[in-house]
């Protein structure tokens, strides 16, 4: 319920700048209003061109400014909350906008698939209403993309081959899954006009991939670090360097815990650090997933950790419509799986989808088996743990129902929190004995283990590969002989790495901060059960660790 946690005069003061400060981000972010259920904006899309950059960060600069001057002691604890988060989220944009410039050189961020995608697959208006506002995206579309013809310069080849592979998905998704939308009066014609636009943008890009190929994808030391303090929260005297020690120091002490579990599972003895590709290699081989069965086996896992969350009372269990699919061609070449949860501020009643990419075609057969030796039974049992129960699914799910002072945690949700939870749920799972298959513990345990070293690993390409100068080589060398990843793994994340920056640390960081307010919460309050502390974590929506523990008394 908003409005929660309301105070004083002061408070609801802030309540109503607030609103202010998020409608003005909104009507200029509208895709983003779409996706976390503000539909105020669906005919729109934004304005990325430099005009429109440099307009956009004069008015959070100016936003910046009021909030600076609120005291944050006239608030109650909830509402000094969202200010802070409010604070660090307009901060987030202004760097953004001014200093990382994405659309400047990402043309990712011009592909208007997922504006498009967001209204057709999500069932949260009657059809004539959304066809209405996918009319008024679509026509929009060709002065977009001419907009973006006329914007970026030095776009790394990586963004350029993904946006090219992405932008041709679109019409397919159109025919194939929007044919009520299609059929309503005048989308079809807006349509046809929009995919000749993006066929025309797709041999544009075609023709800038040989200056591309000369152009890096790292971002550098300097913004890097921006990117730390902005999108991960990291303190402004944050050295890469100590995160980086960190995480070698963690990727060392998971490779022991990996190798007492290998042997255990596998036979051996863990002092031989070789037990563990052994191990992992026989279990992946006695396991493998493929095309058909990749959907059925994650339903199973599914299924599985329902049950066991039910009967074991480790956290309250929401209601809540879950599917899986596979994941739209449109949004394939970043990740191999995500929880498409609906948006915090959300009214209609939608479903939460776990998409799942199956290995592109056009790898060869032997790339191919490797993505099943990669994603075997085991791991997507652990990999559903990550996306629905008690993972992301679960989390977001609980997200919505929180009760905050403003829309602020709604609209700007902590990534660190978000995959922190999940990484932790991974680790609960399997140390409270989970397993989809009977007498699977150990090898559910292998495969977390495996999953928390990728985690590491992700941190560490993160600033290697946008601070050191870290090569494909060397990068390879680290997922397959520390992270023993299969190849088509090692492939997506080499990619993932240079078309990201800040995302894949994450995993790591997050899950650090969750774990110990986990630790600290059970601490303080030693008369609770399982279920409260983890019900208590939850309890406060998607928010920063740090605020995170102010808002539990933590602090």
């Amino acid at each position: 319920m908003l409005g929660a946690g309301i105070h004083s005069p002061e408070d609801r003061r802030f309540v109503g700048l607030a609103g202010g400060v998020l409608d003005d981000i909104l009507v200029r972010d509208p895709v983003h209003a779409t996706r976390i259920g503000d539909h105020r904006f669906d005919g729109r899309l934004p304005d990325l061109t430099h005009d429109g950059a440099d307009e956009f960060a004069r008015v959070l600069q100016r936003h910046q400014q009021f909030l600076d001057r609120i005291e944050d002691r006239a608030l109650s604890r909830f509402a000094a909350a969202d200010l802070n988060i409010l604070r660090r989220g307009v901060a987030r944009l202004i760097f953004d906008l001014t200093i990382l410039r994405r659309n400047e050189w990402d043309p990712l961020v011009w592909n208007p698939a997922s504006a498009l995608h967001s209204l057709v697959e999500r069932p949260f208006a009657p059809v004539a209403v959304r066809a209405r506002s996918l009319a008024e995206r679509l026509a929009l579309v060709p002065e977009f993309l001419d907009n973006a013809r006329h914007t970026l310069t030095r776009m790394p080849a990586v963004h350029v081959a993904t946006a090219i592979a992405q932008l041709g998905a679109i019409g397919p998704m159109l025919r194939e899954t929007a044919a009520d939308l299609l059929a309503q009066p005048g989308v079809a014609a807006r349509a046809e006009t929009a995919l000749g636009a993006i066929e025309r943008h797709r041999v544009w890009l075609r023709s800038q991939l040989a200056a591309a190929a000369t152009t890096p994808s790292a971002v550098g030391p300097e913004i890097h670090h921006g990117v730390l303090v902005h999108h991960l929260g990291m303190a402004p005297d944050t050295d890469a360097d100590e995160i980086l020690a960190d995480a070698e120091d963690d990727l060392e002490r998971i490779l022991d815990a990996l190798a007492s579990t290998a042997a255990k599972v596998g036979g051996g003895t863990m002092a031989d650090r070789a037990v563990i590709p052994d191990t992992l290699r026989a279990v992946a081989d006695s396991a493998m997933s493929s095309p058909d069965d990749l959907l059925d086996l994650s339903e199973r896992a599914l299924e599985g950790a329902a049950a066991f969350l039910a009967q074991r009372d480790l956290l309250t269990i929401p209601a809540m419509d879950l599917r899986l699919e596979l994941m739209p061609p449109v949004h394939r070449g970043v990740s191999v799986a995500y929880c498409d949860a609906p948006g915090a501020l959300e009214t209609a009643d939608l479903p939460t989808v776990i998409s799942l990419a199956p290995p592109p075609q056009s790898w060869d057969e032997e790339r191919r088996r490797s993505f099943h030796a990669e994603y075997n039974r085991h791991m997507l049992v652990d990999l559903m743990v990550h996306e629905a129960l008690p993972g992301h699914a679960l989390q977001l799910a609980v997200a919505r129902r929180a009760q905050a002072p403003t829309d602020v945690r709604a609209a700007m949700p902590s990534g660190v929190f978000i995959e922190g939870w999940a990484v932790y749920a991974e680790e609960l799972m399997a140390h409270r004995g989970f397993a989809a298959d009977p007498g699977a513990r150990g090898e559910l345990r292998l495969q977390q283990l495996k999953m928390q070293l990728r985690s590491v690993i992700n941190a560490i390409l993160d600033i290697r590969v946008h601070t050191r100068g870290m090569t494909e080589a060397e990068a390879r060398r680290l997922m397959a002989t520390k992270g023993f990843q299969e190849d088509a793994e090692i492939v997506g994340k080499w990619d993932r790495a240079r078309l990201t920056c800040g995302q894949l640390p994450t995993y790591y960081l997050g899950y650090r901060q969750v774990a110990d307010i986990v630790d600290d919460l059970a601490e303080r309050n030693s008369t609770w059960t399982v279920r409260q502390v983890h019900d208590a974590v939850l309890s406060q929506g998607s928010v920063p660790p740090d605020i995170l523990r102010s808002l539990l008394g933590l602090e």
